[in-house]
């Protein structure tokens, strides 16, 4: 006999174990984590947060994992490019777009085969500079969403996300124009869902 703070056991075995009540106490705990796995979700949270991802809440509170950090775009609509704007308000209109979806509804009418595919590129290169950065979702399933605001109490602690004006903005663009990024070399940030661990996930 031995004592400690925490022991691990397989299934089979613990469903052979000699002792009754060691064995009910097993099971008693198998069966409060499935009516609602909190204890192992809290587990499984700080390890992924150890492991240097970001977890946040959306889609009806439902948890999600993701490398990138979701924030809230707050830079001013004047600072920024019209195409960033057009990004952010056809995602914000239309929850749940893929690319192939925004870049339809986004493509310049009426223009040459140059003028549409430099529209094309530039699309391309700011939709995956938001994405990059935290201002636009994308999920595993290829839709795109805008990270969820915080409430107005919690808003006052936020600190400020620091202003691109338009020149650095422009400067930005130029630099990515030199080594343009096309639509099928772009790799989508997947964002993993897990399950949320709280009560009403529980079963009666």
């Amino acid at each position: 006999m031995r004592e400690a703070n925490e022991l691990t056991i397989d299934g089979v075995l613990s469903r052979r174990l000699p002792d009754r009540r060691l064995g009910r106490a097993i099971e008693d705990a198998w069966a409060q984590e499935t009516r609602s796995p909190s204890k192992m979700m809290q587990e499984l949270a700080a390890g992924l947060r150890q492991a240097g991802l970001n977890i946040f809440r959306h889609r009806k509170g439902m948890l999600f994992v993701s490398p990138v950090r979701a924030r809230v775009f707050g830079h001013e609509s004047a600072g920024v490019s019209s195409s960033i704007n057009a990004i952010l308000e056809k995602v914000a209109a239309t929850p749940g777009i893929n690319r192939k979806q925004l870049a339809e509804q986004l493509a310049v009418a009426d223009a040459d085969a140059a003028a549409a595919e430099r529209a094309k590129m530039t699309l391309a290169n700011d939709l995956h500079w938001l994405i990059r950065e935290g201002y636009v979702i994308e999920f595993n399933d290829g839709s795109l969403d805008l990270p969820r605001a915080k409430a107005p109490a919690a808003a006052e602690d936020k600190p400020a996300v620091p202003k691109e004006s338009a020149a650095s903005h422009a400067d930005r663009n130029e630099a990515e124009s030199k080594d343009p990024v096309t639509p099928d070399q772009l790799e989508p940030v997947v964002v993993a869902g897990i399950a949320d661990p709280g009560p009403e996930n529980a079963r009666s």
